[in-house]
């Protein structure tokens, strides 16, 4: 009971803030919203007509391109950053979390890590 205590909050406005709002736009993608004429129940003639457009094909093509070349490639960089910045300055000596090294470089930062374990 107190895992729901203390994940309500959360919940809260991630169905607030997202799952409304998705659900909203779900249920106008099914009406021809224009500003000057009224709303008109269109079913899936949007989804057609959007599969059928030779332009959104192409973004969507150019953005899976894009999504399988720079993922790869930005997670290759970001580990071998870290990596590097590993070896010259190892995240152990920064943090100083080990049980058997007391003191050494980061005696004022980890009393600020130990006071939550």
């Amino acid at each position: 009971m107190g895992g729901i205590c203390v994940c309500s909050p959360l919940l809260f406005f991630v169905v607030l803030f997202i799952l409304v709002p998705v659900l909203g736009t779900l249920v106008d993608s099914f009406f021809r919203d224009v500003t000057y004429l009224l709303k008109k129940f269109i079913g899936l003639e949007n989804f057609v007509r959007l599969v059928h457009d030779p332009g959104f094909l192409r973004a969507f093509c150019f953005s899976c391109l894009f999504v399988l070349v720079s993922v790869p490639l930005e997670t290759l960089l970001g580990l071998m950053i870290a990596l590097v910045i590993n070896e010259h300055a190892p995240a152990w000596a920064f943090a100083d979390l080990r049980p058997h090294t007391l003191g050494h470089s980061s005696g004022c930062f980890r009393p600020y890590l130990r006071a939550h374990l």
